[in-house]
Formats: C-alpha cells, sequence, structure tokens
C-alpha cells in the first residue's frame, strides 16, 4: 500500500472510530444499559443488588463511568487523528499500533481519574458506619500475579526505552528509525507510569470508605478494584506497544507488531477486566440470604 492511499485509509477508519465513540456515548446514556450491567456486575461478584437508594446509586456510578470511558474514547481518537498529520499517518499498520493503543490508554486513564475522585455512598451524619481492623493495600485488591504482570510491562517499557535509544545512537542498516523514535515515545510514557500509578494507588486507598453495611462496602471495593485495574491497563499498554514497535523497527514486520499488540491489549484486559470485575473472596461480606441478582426488574 503506497503512503497516500494508507493515509487515506487511516482517515477514515479514525473518523469511523470517532462515530463508534459517539455511539458508545449515546448507549452509555441509555438507563437500560447502566441497569443491566449493574445485573451482571452483582452475578459476576455475588453480591446483592438491593433495593433503592443502593440500587439507584450503583446503576448511577456505573452510568457515569460508561459516558467517562466513551469520552476518554473518543479524546485517544482526537490525539489519534493529530497524529494522522505526522509521518506515522502514513503507515498502514497505523490503525492496531497508534489508534488502538491510543483509544485503550486514554480511555483507562480518564476512567482511572474520575474514579479516584467518586463515592458510592454517602451515609447522613447520624448513620452507622462500618469499618475494617486494618487498611487494605493493592495486594489486598489485585494479588500477586496482577502486581508482578503490571511490573514486568513497566521493565518492558524500560527495556524498549534503552533498546530503542541505543539503536538511534548506533544506527544498523536494516532498522526503521521512525518507528525506533515512535517506540521510544511509548516507551518513555510507559516508565513514566510507574509513578503515575503508585500515586493513583495511594489516593485511592488513603481515601475513605463510608459505608453503612458490610454490603455497601463491599460494592464500594468492587469499584476500587475496577479503578485500580484502569489505572494499570492505562499504564501497561504503553510497555507491550513499544516492545512491539521495536520488534517492527528491528525486523521490519509490521504485521507482527500488530499481531503482538492485538493480542497484548486483548490479554490485558482478561487480567485487568473493568467492565465486571470479580471481588475476591477475602473480601466478601457473609451474607444471610440475599442472593446477588434481579432486584432491579
Amino acid at each position: 500500500m503506497d503512503p497516500q492511499t494508507a493515509l487515506t485509509t487511516n482517515v477514515v477508519i479514525v473518523t469511523l472510530s470517532g462515530v463508534l465513540a459517539g455511539c458508545y456515548l449515546a448507549w452509555a446514556l441509555l438507563p437500560s444499559s447502566s441497569e443491566r450491567r449493574a445485573l451482571r456486575w452483582s452475578e459476576n461478584a455475588d453480591l446483592p443488588l438491593q433495593e433503592s437508594p443502593i440500587a439507584d446509586r450503583i446503576v448511577a456510578r456505573l452510568r457515569r463511568d460508561a459516558i467517562t470511558a466513551a469520552a476518554g474514547a473518543a479524546v485517544g481518537v482526537a490525539l489519534c487523528a493529530l497524529a494522522l498529520l505526522s509521518p506515522v499517518g502514513k503507515d498502514p499498520n497505523f490503525p492496531i499500533t497508534f489508534l488502538l493503543p491510543s483509544m485503550l490508554t486514554v480511555s483507562a486513564l480518564v476512567s482511572a481519574a474520575v474514579g479516584v475522585r467518586a463515592h458510592l455512598f454517602a451515609p447522613g451524619p447520624l448513620s452507622r458506619r462500618v469499618a475494617r481492623p486494618r487498611a487494605l493495600t493493592s495486594a489486598d485488591y489485585l494479588g500477586f500475579t496482577r502486581r508482578t504482570l503490571w511490573l514486568a510491562t513497566a521493565i518492558l517499557s524500560l527495556c524498549a526505552v534503552i533498546w530503542a535509544s541505543w539503536l538511534l545512537l548506533h544506527p544498523a542498516p536494516s532498522f526503521t528509525p521512525g518507528l525506533a523514535v515512535a517506540a521510544l515515545v511509548v516507551g518513555l510514557l510507559g516508565v513514566g507510569g510507574v509513578p503515575l500509578v503508585n500515586r493513583f494507588e495511594r489516593a485511592l486507598l488513603e481515601r475513605a470508605q463510608p459505608a453503612s453495611t458490610p454490603i455497601e462496602l463491599a460494592w464500594d471495593d468492587l469499584f476500587r478494584i475496577a479503578t485500580l485495574h484502569s489505572v494499570r491497563i492505562a499504564c501497561a499498554a504503553p510497555g507491550v506497544t513499544s516492545a512491539a514497535l521495536l520488534i517492527a523497527a528491528i525486523t521490519g514486520d509490521r504485521f507482527l507488531a500488530s499481531q503482538i499488540i492485538v493480542w497484548s491489549l486483548l490479554a490485558l484486559q482478561l487480567v485487568f477486566p473493568t467492565t465486571s470485575p470479580g471481588l475476591p473472596t477475602r473480601l466478601r461480606p457473609r451474607l444471610q440470604s440475599a442472593p446477588a441478582g434481579n432486584s432491579l426488574a
């Protein structure tokens, strides 16, 4: 594919992506979509979805989160539209190597930024409060495997930065300088995300969890997990993307790089689910006889 045809194709794909982001936003504004998501979260986490005001607050929070994610995806599309003005806009693999990671990263980052500041419940001054005997850490919410995987992607970003810098300083006749520069920039974003993750986590975990019942506390934990997953996706995606771009810069195999990016981003979505995360057994409240599910019907 010649550069001009690739640019035209990329313009069309970016435009369609903007339309899809708008459709997702319209879907998020529908009350029924948030109600269905609330039921799915309830079933997946095995938490009861009680009558209002608890159910109403959960549905409202999910609706706001979906709107935020759609807005973040739209911002990612807008950034890619600006990137079309640069030489990467003529890359035939632009939709996979730049558009898809940008939409996912920006959407996850915006969702995490909003989730850190959001309070799910607001008990009155005379309401009783529930509290834990100790403060929880990210290990309580994420476990060892997820924290280790994210650390591995951060190390991958650092290695990509070092390797891309070395290639640019010692150019070989077979490598592509433009892709090496892209790998360097994306890798620097991944390295810069490490302190960002720590800051987000500290802000989230130090925030109070106002709750009147163990069920409310468990639901708040569930949304905390979704926020922690979002910020980790936002900072892990640059790691795999920079590594794939570096492989393409060295080997010239852009198809292989695009496959690495697609499958890696799908794997991150499975490891760090944000649409319906589960709740670890150690955080589940002891329920007497309150099955999860259809109180919204």
